[in-house]
C-alpha cells in the first residue's frame, strides 16, 4: 500500500543542545515523526526526504523491475552504465529493507 506522506509544520526548539529545529511528518495515520536539525532549512529537507521515501522506492522498484525485463542483470562498476544504476538501486532498495548486498 502506498503511503501519501507530507511535511507538516516546523518548529523552533530548545530540547536539544545544537537541534533547534523540527520539521512534522505526517500521513492519513496522523504524526509519522519528526525530523530534527540545526538550521530550520536543514530540518525541512530532512522532512520533505522522509516524506518522498515511499515514492522513491516504488520508483527505484519499478526501474528494477523494467531493467531486468529489457534482460540487464546487476553488474557493480559496469562499463554499462545501466548495468551499475541497477546494481546501486538493489543495493539502496536492501538497505531499506534492512538487509546488506
Amino acid at each position: 500500500m502506498k503511503k501519501d506522506w507530507s511535511v507538516g509544520t516546523t518548529c523552533s526548539t530548545h530540547n536539544h543542545p545544537t537541534r533547534y529545529w523540527e520539521t512534522a511528518i505526517t500521513g492519513a495515520e496522523g504524526l509519522i515523526g519528526t525530523s530534527s536539525a540545526a538550521t530550520q532549512e536543514e530540518a525541512e529537507q530532512i522532512a520533505r526526504l522522509f516524506a518522498a521515501s515511499p515514492d522513491l522506492l516504488d520508483v527505484a522498484h519499478a526501474i528494477t523491475v523494467q531493467f531486468r525485463l529489457a534482460g540487464y542483470e546487476p553488474e557493480e562498476n559496469s562499463n554499462n552504465p545501466l548495468k551499475d544504476l541497477l546494481f546501486r538501486a538493489d543495493k539502496a532498495m536492501a538497505k531499506v529493507a534492512g538487509a546488506s548486498r
